[in-house]
């Protein structure tokens, strides 16, 4: 169970999360919508677009995978589903998952961190519009520290789930 504080910490998460994803879907939308108009009604094709896209779209990719993980709605394989039959061992193989995510999402997000460290180092820019593409490597950092966040929530709901008085 989920203290009041992480209720409403996951409440304004998904709520600024929603709001993000929504904005860089409109931004897609409307970036592909111009590109279209452009190329094919005016007959002058805007360069720099396939750039000017990634930002919102790896943005979207990465707070749609932490949009996931917070509402527990990422895709799963649940072959143990079949074989395991106890709840308890169930609620165990949870508690083990939860911490696998922890552990891959920790050394992934090491990474990521050196990553837009390097960015940050060289300048990195943008060939054609020259933004600055740590920007789009920000999204690496914050999106897999979002899933880590929501997998220690998750960790500990299994956790007291397991070691509660109504354990079968």
């Amino acid at each position: 169970m989920l203290a009041p504080w992480e209720k409403k910490f996951c409440g304004f998460m998904y709520s600024v999360q929603s709001i993000f994803i929504v904005g860089c879907i409109l931004a897609c939308v409307g970036i592909m919508c111009v590109q279209i108009v452009l190329r094919y009604v005016f007959h002058a094709p805007l360069m720099g677009v396939e750039e000017l896209l990634y930002f919102p779209t790896i943005w979207l990719y990465l707070l749609g995978g932490a949009n996931a993980s917070l509402e527990r709605s990422h895709i799963a394989c649940g072959v143990i589903n079949v074989y395991v039959k106890s709840e308890r061992t169930m609620k165990i193989l949870n508690l083990f998952q939860a911490l696998v995510v922890i552990g891959v999402g920790t050394w992934l997000l090491y990474w990521a961190v050196w990553y837009l460290s390097y960015a940050l180092k060289v300048n990195k820019v943008g060939t054609i519009i020259h933004y600055p593409l740590v920007i789009n490597d920000a999204s690496l950092v914050v999106g897999i520290f979002l899933m880590i966040v929501y997998a220690v929530f998750e960790f500990k709901e299994y956790l007291c789930e397991i070691f509660s008085k109504k354990v079968n």
